[in-house]
């Protein structure tokens, strides 16, 4: 094949595919049933004071203001959860009845520039251990990501996250 064949041959590649997906649109009132051909009604999105509803599910805010959230981890002996600030670089005490938020102490220098940042976060089933990745800062080390392993403080049973 000559080079005119080639790009003739893709234009009608790529024109095809485009005429594909430019059929009609719906204005989001009904849709038709691939089946039936009836058209039917779409409800499947309420707004609540509270809640979204949307196809079944319920959705809550917990929590506002936070920076960049990245990874969330759930202790299993309290009514708060743990969440990483990817930019910031901070780990957060989130807790999840009233919203509020406390940063935890003890997570090293990050460099959040680029594709950089506090990361993901797991915890070790009894809550012992707590793992999480970073970027870690190129004052340091080079700005190699890394996978520390921390602890948290010594705590009181009242103290627990």
């Amino acid at each position: 094949m000559h080079r005119r064949q080639y790009l003739a041959a893709a234009g009608l590649t790529i024109g095809s595919s485009l005429a594909g997906c430019l059929g009609d649109t719906d204005d989001g009132a009904g849709s038709q049933d691939a089946n039936t051909g009836r058209e039917t009604e779409s409800s499947n999105s309420s707004t609540d004071d509270e809640n979204i509803i949307q196809d079944g599910v319920a959705l809550e805010t917990v929590a506002e203001g936070l920076a960049s959230p990245w990874s969330m981890a759930f202790p299993s002996d309290s009514d708060a959860m743990l969440v990483t600030e990817r930019d910031s670089g901070r780990l957060l005490r989130v807790d999840r009845t009233d919203g509020t938020t406390t940063a935890i102490s003890g997570i090293p220098d990050v460099d959040s520039r680029r594709q950089g940042g506090l990361f993901d976060l797991a915890l070790q089933p009894d809550a012992e251990w707590l793992y999480f990745t970073y970027a870690a800062s190129r004052r340091r080390q080079n700005g190699n990501s890394s996978r520390p392993r921390a602890t948290p403080a010594r705590r009181r049973s009242a103290d627990r996250c």
